[in-house]
């Protein structure tokens, strides 16, 4: 799990760095500039393999990024906790990673909304979290 949220981690800075900063919404900061949302999403593609598939989602200024698991495989009741402990230990480098975005699109820090959700392959959510800049 921490592997496949850092490649995304990275892939976002990389695509947004690449933009440059203005005062907007992290939204209209990536349609400015297509071809790296385009980037971002096959990148994100990408990092699916044969239980998961990725996608991320940027409204306002909040970013998700969605891990589903496809037809077939399932994460047992006991390793929900698991999960959700990962991505609290995780905190952190999420919060800094919010912050970064904040800084790229000139907004004050705690302004962009960072999170991850693992879901079942009928889209009902496993764990959800989202992390901002303190």
């Amino acid at each position: 799990m921490k592997t496949i949220v850092c490649a995304a981690l990275l892939t976002l800075a990389m695509s947004v760095t690449a933009c440059g900063g203005s005062k907007k919404t992290l939204e209209e900061y990536m349609k400015a500039d297509q071809a790296a949302m385009q980037e971002l999403e096959n990148q994100m593609e990408a990092m699916g393999d044969e239980s998961t598939d990725m996608a991320v989602e940027i409204t306002g200024n909040n970013v998700v990024y969605t891990a589903t698991l496809k037809e077939g495989y399932e994460v047992p009741e006991e390793n929900i906790a698991l999960m959700e402990e990962s991505l609290d230990s995780l905190e952190s480098a999420f919060a800094a990673i919010a912050g970064a975005l904040d800084d790229e699109i000139g907004a004050d820090k705690g302004t962009v909304s960072f999170g991850i959700k693992y879901c079942n392959p009928d889209g009902s959510v496993l764990v959800e979290k989202s992390y901002k800049a303190q």
